[in-house]
């Protein structure tokens, strides 16, 4: 912008000087059509361009009153005025322009990697950030990788209806937004599973109640009309070397081992373990 600003005052100080000097007696050719283009040549705010115009117009008025004779520079200064409300209205046009088309930018930004039902990331928007975040090995590893499922969603949306079942959806993020803070990545994805990664240093005491207090808040969604929600969750604690995949298969067990254990239920492992589990079953072979 400062390149720009430079550059826009050097162009248009140097045709100043031209129109003004030279040739004192004749009629300026360059000032007005330039005051016109000028905000179309150059990226400047709105502001800056009225400003910097306006600026300018006014030493190109000084000049051109001490200089030329009266007459001429009557005329000057008559088409230089109406070339600067043109250029002003060309810097406006072209700002309107420019915001309108960041606005359509960020709005296919949003839609293209947000869910449009829950307001979450869509799939693949929370595994392209999860896949980055396992990518790189950590000694001090203070990643959280959680999966959320719905219990028995289909008897929601059969008992109640797909309008009903959409509103739990709706819900089930806007608790997962109050839960979860800021620096968190939450998705939804797919159907009723929800994917979080915790991106913070969390005691596992702290993640529980955190967990805890978003069953309980699930569970409250439809008890006006005296049907309860429950969710399982599975949680694996990274240990630092595991990828996304890796975690995706862990938490996906956890989860299902919540469900196995009655639903409405929170199973935290660490990724550590797991691995260590799946070392140990693995056949050995031999040779003979």
């Amino acid at each position: 912008m400062g390149c720009c600003l430079v550059f826009e005052v050097v162009v248009i100080g140097c045709c100043m000087m031209i129109d003004v000097f030279p040739y004192p007696k004749s009629i300026s050719t360059f000032m007005a059509p330039l005051l016109v283009i000028a905000p179309a040549m150059f990226i400047l705010p709105l502001f800056m361009h009225v400003s910097l115009l306006s600026g300018l117009y006014i030493l190109y008025a000084f000049l051109e009153m001490h200089v030329k004779p009266f007459r001429n520079a009557q005329i000057d200064l008559f088409s230089g005025l109406i070339g600067l409300l043109f250029g002003i209205l060309v810097a406006f046009t072209i700002t309107n322009f420019r915001v309108r088309e960041g606005i359509a930018k960020n709005q296919y930004k949003r839609l293209s990697t947000m869910d449009q039902l829950t307001g979450l990331y869509n799939r693949a928007t929370i595994v392209d950030l999860m896949t980055k975040a396992f990518a790189t090995q950590s000694d001090e590893p203070e990643k959280v990788f959680v999966l959320i499922d719905l219990d028995d969603f289909k008897r929601v949306n059969d008992q109640w209806g797909h309008q009903t079942g959409d509103f739990v959806l709706e819900r089930v993020g806007a608790i997962l937004r109050e839960c979860f803070g800021k620096g968190d990545a939450i998705g939804r994805s797919g159907g009723d599973e929800f994917m979080i990664l915790v991106a913070r240093k969390l005691s596992r005491h702290d993640l529980v109640l955190l967990l805890d207090d978003v069953e309980a808040r699930v569970i409250g969604i439809l008890a006006e009309r005296g049907e309860q929600v429950s969710c399982s969750i599975g949680v694996i604690i990274w240990d630092g070397i595991s990828t996304f995949s890796e975690m995706f298969r862990y938490a996906d067990e956890a989860l299902y081992s919540a469900k196995r254990n009655g639903r409405s239920c929170i199973v935290v492992e660490k990724a550590s373990d797991r691995r260590t589990d799946e070392a140990e079953q693995k056949p050995t072979l031999f040779s003979l």
